[in-house]
């Protein structure tokens, strides 16, 4: 049988072994927002000091993943991997019994840096075993892991936490990301020749060098510092912000809002679900690989949302309460998968997961500083709405970068990958 023969049978088989591995990390990643209402007041925090536990898991990985994405490169996709989903579930299992704000910080950087090993693997799994024709839709519905995490850690967890307290409900997140680790060490395997280009005395430095060397990647990498801002600043205080403002015209009783609010954000989640496929399909077969101008697309329908959600507290009516998040949520948390495979196309087949490692440092930026920026601005100002205007803003710049690198994008056919 061909390596080709190989690839078209087992390739949806890694799909699913990439969207468990990009789930397992995700969940623990999102952990937090939702249960926010809950520890928030127990461990006494500020709205910054909430921002701070998502950006210390993007700290943890924005230290890790650059040499994540070398070693996966190096040592392939399963052993790296399925180490990295093992390690953040562990570390998500004693955040069941920090005691104080620095030492959940601690352990959050932890998690962090097991998830960085688990990134550059998951979109070099498809970057390997999918041709160009069908990768974006691929990357989406492995991306559609992250929102559908989110989603479910939206749904279940506010009401398991008022169950069983925030704690367990934390503990249960990190088995989840054991189990996934788990699988994808007995399940995956690596591509037949998925390591080419790495010859005999060829280091992980060499790789570092070309991928450093792309200016291209650089660029791109303003789309993500920028996109990825307003998606975590989203995705930490939508849940807040309704709780403490949207929905106290329309539900009274404080825990069913925490309730109602975890709903709302499992909307916008599984707004990001759809998202991310539609936008992964609509850069294959509508515009024929041309990703930058597709996230020129997203970010020019994020931009303006940010100014609606920004007066929701006016009373609004539930219908398009729901409508609004899930479609700002579709744009602002379902643009990654194409930024993801237009990572790994610019930097090729040889270093695909070096050059996601890259990509995903430049990402953690925006990562690390979108949560506490935002709750800054709340704090500073008093008000949700200069926080969600602010957001609206960062989706602009990025998409005017889109814009500008769309000029010179090609279409996927001649784009070089190898």
């Amino acid at each position: 049988m061909t390596t080709r023969e190989v690839a078209a049978r087992y390739r949806w088989a890694i799909l699913g072994l990439a969207f468990a591995g990009q789930m397992g990390y995700s969940v623990c990643f999102q952990a937090v927002a939702p249960l926010a209402p809950l520890f928030q007041p127990e461990l006494g925090l500020t709205n910054v000091q909430v921002g701070f536990f998502s950006a210390a898991v993007s700290a943890g990985s924005a230290v890790m993943v650059l040499a994540a994405g070398s070693l996966t490169d190096r040592l392939g996709v399963r052993r790296v991997m399925s180490f990295g989903l093992v390690m953040c579930g562990a570390f998500m299992l004693s955040m069941a019994v920090v005691a104080s704000f620095w030492q959940a910080m601690a352990v959050m950087f932890a998690a962090g840096m097991g998830g960085a090993l688990v990134l550059p693997g998951v979109s070099k799994a498809i970057m390997d075993w999918f041709p160009p024709s069908t990768r974006a839709t691929a990357m989406g519905l492995k991306q559609a892991a992250v929102p559908v995490g989110g989603a479910l850690t939206a749904s279940t967890l506010p009401a398991l936490a008022l169950l069983l307290g925030w704690r367990p409900s934390v503990a249960v997140v990190g088995i989840l990301s054991v189990g996934a680790g788990g699988a994808t060490a007995l399940l995956y395997r690596d591509f037949p020749v998925a390591r080419r280009g790495w010859g005999a005395g060829t280091t992980v430095w060499v790789g570092l060098k070309a991928v450093l060397r792309n200016g291209r990647l650089w660029a791109q990498g303003i789309i993500a510092v920028t996109y990825v801002t307003v998606q975590l600043a989203l995705s930490s205080y939508l849940a807040l912000y309704f709780s403490d403002v949207v929905l106290v015209p329309l539900i009274l009783e404080q825990h069913a809002r925490i309730v109602a609010a975890g709903g709302y954000l499992a909307l916008c989640q599984a707004g990001g679900v759809f998202g991310r496929v539609c936008w992964g399909v609509v850069s294959d077969r509508v515009f024929h690989g041309r990703r930058v101008l597709v996230l020129a697309i997203v970010g020019a329908i994020a931009a303006p949302l940010g100014l609606v959600v920004s007066d929701l507290g006016r009373g609004y009516p539930a219908w398009l309460l729901a409508v609004i998040v899930f479609v700002y949520g579709a744009t602002a948390i379902g643009w990654n998968g194409l930024y993801h495979v237009l990572t790994t196309e610019t930097a090729g087949l040889r270093y695909a997961a070096t050059g996601m490692g890259f990509g995903m440092t430049l990402n953690q930026v925006g990562t690390v500083g979108g949560a506490p920026l935002f709750g800054f601005v709340v704090d500073w100002t008093g008000s949700y709405r200069t926080a969600w205007t602010v957001l609206a803003g960062l989706s602009t710049v990025g998409t005017l970068t889109s814009v500008v690198l769309a000029r010179g994008e090609r279409k996927v056919g001649q784009t070089r990958v190898g």
